[in-house]
């Protein structure tokens, strides 16, 4: 199963890439949950205010993501930059 998460930045955020670098080496450490497998991350290639900015992309077993919720990993991603987010989506989808 892919957890696909879209982000869109507040408009205060002015440095996206460097954002997008910490966010990145965040989820570098996804694969350290049983049942992720990879995390990639896909900057917007349009810069329109109706687009989100970023979209993450975790390959996991659908079992895992409960193990994904209560994480030490996830609970980081939400309290150091759910700050710089106007708004995000979730999506789950399986090939």
């Amino acid at each position: 199963m892919f957890h696909c998460i879209l982000v869109k930045f507040l408009p205060s955020v002015k440095d996206r890439q460097e954002l997008t670098g910490r966010i990145q080496e965040l989820f570098s450490g996804s694969g350290d949950i049983p049942g992720i497998r990879n995390a990639a991350l896909y900057p917007s290639a349009v810069d329109r205010p109706n687009r989100y900015d970023l979209m993450i992309q975790l390959d996991m077993d659908r079992q895992a993501l409960e193990a994904w919720d209560e994480s030490a990993l996830h609970r980081r991603w939400k309290e150091e930059f759910s700050p710089f987010l106007q708004s995000k989506a979730i999506f789950d989808w399986e090939p």
